[in-house]
């Protein structure tokens, strides 16, 4: 599998996940492109065990 870019990343991510919304809030002078509507999960010990 060859890796896609930030981009078609981002296409399927929001394909997937449609309550997704991109924002790009200021840090100091620039602005930082982020996604609201989606967290990262921490992965359980059990899991990690499998």
């Amino acid at each position: 599998m060859k890796p896609g870019s930030k981009q078609v990343f981002g296409g399927n991510l929001q394909s997937a996940i449609p309550q997704l919304t991109l924002t790009r809030p200021r840090d100091g002078e620039s602005r930082v492109r982020t996604c609201t509507g989606i967290t990262v999960r921490p992965v359980s010990r059990r899991r990690r065990l499998k």
